[in-house]
């Protein structure tokens, strides 16, 4: 309700004012998607660039729920879609060191995917543990993003801290048409991570171990 917004602050209500986990009123209309809202808070200037407790920017916020009309509008005021989750230790199931595009990528988000790679977002973005986008989806089981990630031109066999590929976190867990859309797209089968398990190994001891149709594709 945009209107009521403009009516609290004539009232003198505390435009930045954060509730216990850190977040602001702008933060709150990017995370659901109200865009008309951004809008208002903008004009009153609210800080666009504050986080809430887990690190989290208004821009991420509005990439987890993927609200694309609200990502638009965020990055027309300034969000910057390079910004990184800062670490915080304790507070973050996700890791550190992450942007939008990563959160976008684990919830599904596909058209909040399209919206920040069309806003410049680094496909091979890396967080602190040297995990990139598509391997976030692959470890969901986001064929389209994948697929997405890839045709713009996303290492399709980079590695993280650890050395897993794309291909191998989609083993772990297990997710067939995420495994089969990467060795199509020419995923390396044979590669293998810093300890020298395969995908295929993966695949036998992961969350599904033994699964005939994960199997079968890797062989």
């Amino acid at each position: 309700h945009p209107d009521v917004i403009q009516m609290l602050y004539e009232a003198n209500a505390d435009l930045h004012h954060t509730t216990h986990a850190g977040g602001t009123a702008l933060i709150w209309a990017a995370g659901t998607g109200q865009t008309s809202c951004i809008h208002t808070l903008m004009n009153l200037k609210a800080d666009l660039h504050h986080r809430c407790n887990t690190g989290r920017t208004a821009l991420m916020w509005a990439a987890k729920c993927g609200a694309v009309d609200t990502i638009d509008a965020l990055i027309s005021y300034g969000a910057k879609v390079h910004d990184l989750c800062p670490k915080i230790p304790r507070t973050e199931s996700m890791g550190s060191g992450y942007q939008a595009l990563h959160l976008a990528c684990r919830e599904g988000q596909f058209a909040a995917v399209q919206a920040l790679l069309r806003h410049g977002a680094d496909p091979d973005a890396r967080d602190l543990n040297e995990t990139t986008p598509v391997m976030v989806a692959a470890l969901f089981g986001h064929t389209q993003i994948i697929q997405t990630l890839i045709c713009h031109k996303a290492d399709i066999n980079g590695r993280d801290g650890v050395g897993q590929s794309p291909l191998l976190l989609a083993a772990k867990l297990g997710h067939v048409e995420a495994i089969q859309t990467l060795v199509e797209l020419g995923a390396d089968v044979h590669l293998s991570c810093n300890r020298g398990s395969t995908a295929l190994q993966y695949a036998s001891t992961g969350i599904h171990p033994g699964c005939p149709d994960t199997l079968c594709v890797l062989m």
